[in-house]
């Protein structure tokens, strides 16, 4: 830990501050397994999405309730919103878009 031999409580201090990075981290993974999962169900609504989330046509799909082909028909539609990085879209902006369409049919 550190090269100070008198320093039993500081020593005692780090090991501490490392097993809850280490909790954290673990949690953390946990944590995005679930949301994954939630997503495949269908148990987290749309205006709980926050605007950084990025989602891929299998969550989309699950989210709004159609099949992962139909939203890659979207997708080839040239108002549908671009992708953020590969295979993955804003929830937030694919969302909006397809309420602004539905509100047009």
């Amino acid at each position: 830990m550190t090269d100070c031999t008198n320093c039993p409580a500081l020593d005692e201090a780090l090991h501490t501050v490392d097993e809850l990075r280490a909790t954290v981290e673990l949690l953390s993974r946990r944590i995005e397994k679930l949301i994954v999962q939630c997503r495949h169900q269908g148990l987290i609504l749309p205006d709980a999405l926050d605007g950084d989330d990025l989602f891929s046509a299998i969550d989309l799909a699950a989210v709004l309730g159609v099949s992962r082909q139909r939203v890659y028909q979207w997708a080839q539609k040239p108002d549908f919103p671009p992708q953020i990085r590969r295979g993955r879209w804003s929830a937030t902006q694919v969302i909006k878009w397809r309420n602004k369409r539905r509100k047009a049919e």
